[in-house]
């Protein structure tokens, strides 16, 4: 199925300091892999990871993230690899300086771009583009430029959701939860989703349709939640 998950890291953060800002619990243990709904890590570079698996996805991707950025540098990284869309922002001083997406239903050589990225972006973009042309570009059945936006948040922090560094010693992931009364961000897309009379006239799908379509949201929220609980 491939990985569904997204990732903060917070600069110059310890791990009490950074579950405090996130509302969360530390909860001992010491994987190799980030294992559990939330996970944490130390990484080198003084950088606290938080990651968060298919049911904690939008806690960790649709934080307050202007907030969390006030006081410290705030990368953030999603990744969904059964549709190959991948993103990356790097916030500072509660705004985003620079976001990168790659959304593969768009086309395999898709790369939306906001703000001012990093110098670096360049050469990484003509790197996979390399890589990508070499296995017939837009017709290929790999996904090079999926990459982009991972190997930007790992220059950056470190940490790569398939890869153990090339140096220094490999993260423990402890377990995170979060503290009692801490509400999760709602999915915006999901959100709209639910409200199909506010999209355009043209874009709705028959009127026979729509309890179908809600029943099915409702199974897939009803799935999230028990995977919440598990």
């Amino acid at each position: 199925m491939g990985f569904s998950l997204a990732w903060m890291a917070m600069k110059d953060t310890d791990a009490d300091a950074a579950c405090a800002a996130l509302g969360m619990e530390r909860k001992g243990g010491g994987q190799p892999y980030p294992d559990y709904e939330f996970s944490g890590a130390a990484l080198p570079g003084g950088w606290y990871l938080a990651v968060g698996d298919r049911s904690g996805y939008e806690f960790i991707a649709h934080n307050d993230h202007a907030a969390l950025s006030a006081a410290r540098d705030v990368i953030v990284c999603e990744v969904e690899e059964h549709v190959m869309s991948s993103s990356a922002a790097l916030w500072r001083g509660g705004a985003c300086l620079w976001k990168v997406i790659h959304e593969s239903d768009n086309g395999r050589c898709h790369l939306e771009v906001e703000g001012e990225p990093p110098a670096e972006f360049e050469s990484v973009r003509a790197e996979y583009l390399a890589k990508q042309d070499a296995e017939g570009g837009e017709d290929a059945d790999v996904d090079y430029i999926f990459e982009v936006p991972l190997r930007l948040a790992q220059d950056i922090a470190g940490f790569k959701h398939d890869e153990t560094p090339a140096e220094g010693p490999e993260p423990r992931f402890e377990k995170l939860a979060l503290r009692k009364g801490v509400k999760r961000p709602k999915d915006p897309e999901m959100e709209r989703a639910w409200k199909l009379w506010r999209m355009p006239r043209e874009d709705r799908p028959p009127l026979w349709s729509w309890p179908f379509i809600w029943l099915l949201l409702w199974y897939v929220q009803r799935d999230e939640k028990r995977g919440r609980r598990r």
